[in-house]
């Protein structure tokens, strides 16, 4: 059973988000019946019009975009670019990773882990 998805915006205060989160993963008065989070979302969306929306997203892309997908079956296109990401949203990520107990990782681009091809 799907409940919903947390929505935290630009705005949203990162302890307000942290506990939040802490309580739903950690009280029992939610344990019982929840499962799980889903955040939205991940990457701001560039194909927004409405204010409102592009205030989401966790990351933001880059100009910068030193990888190419492989082909992608039934693409009219050899490859695409891949965009580095960049913060949008830090204090939101930390938040998310410490009711997890974890920690966000440093962004670089290029990163130094080598690319790896994935074929579909």
């Amino acid at each position: 059973m799907h409940a919903g998805t947390t929505q935290p915006a630009k705005h949203t205060e990162k302890n307000e988000l942290e506990r939040d989160l802490k309580s739903i993963l950690n009280d029992p008065k939610w344990t019982k019946t929840v499962m799980g989070v889903s955040f939205f979302m991940f990457q701001q969306a560039y194909n927004k019009d409405s204010h409102h929306e592009i205030q989401y997203g966790m990351f933001e892309l880059q100009p910068q975009s030193p990888w190419k997908t492989g082909y992608i079956e039934g693409d009219s296109e050899e490859s695409h670019p891949i965009n580095c990401l960049a913060w949008k949203t830090k204090d939101l990520a930390e938040a998310v990773a410490a009711a997890f107990g974890g920690s966000v990782p440093e962004l670089k681009c290029p990163s130094p882990h080598p690319s790896v091809e994935v074929v579909v």
